[in-house]
């Protein structure tokens, strides 16, 4: 019995390795592709012709392409706000920002955008997951408001 104890204390030890090994997290999804062709097909709605539309200003052109490709658009035409220690409160410089944005989008009125909400690494995650959707909301109301 004695020979069997240290077999089956290195076997545990491995099971209890191997249950945490596979306790670990995905992979983050790739982020949806907002073509007007997979809207289109999601939808049902048909496609009246298979052309693209021409491109209004190249400027903007590659800032959505490289958005649609999953790169940084740091020179792109929409732009970051930032907000106060542990606050979802507008400044004016962020709504300032906003309406700088909030024209942007409305003379592109094709144009998809996704509002999300960051924290830093203090504080519990699930108070900074809180924080980053009411900053979040309050930007998308404050655009809602714009127009």
């Amino acid at each position: 019995m004695r020979e069997r104890m240290p077999l089956l204390s290195y076997g545990l030890s491995l099971l209890a390795v191997s249950f945490l090994i596979s306790c670990g997290s995905p992979a983050n999804p790739p982020p949806p592709n907002w073509s007007a062709e997979n809207a289109n097909a999601s939808s049902g709605t048909p496609t009246a012709a298979a052309k693209p539309p021409a491109p209004a200003d190249p400027s903007t052109t590659s800032s959505l392409d490289a958005l649609r490709k999953g790169e940084s658009a740091a020179g792109g035409p929409l732009k970051d706000i930032g907000f106060n220690f542990d606050s979802a409160d507008l400044s004016e410089t962020a709504r300032a920002t906003l309406k700088a944005n909030a024209e942007w989008l409305k003379s592109n009125a094709s144009a998809r955008v996704q509002i999300e909400g960051h924290c830093d690494e203090r504080g519990a995650a699930d108070y900074n997951m809180a924080l980053g959707a009411k900053r979040a909301q309050a930007a998308m109301d404050y655009l809602v408001t714009l127009g």
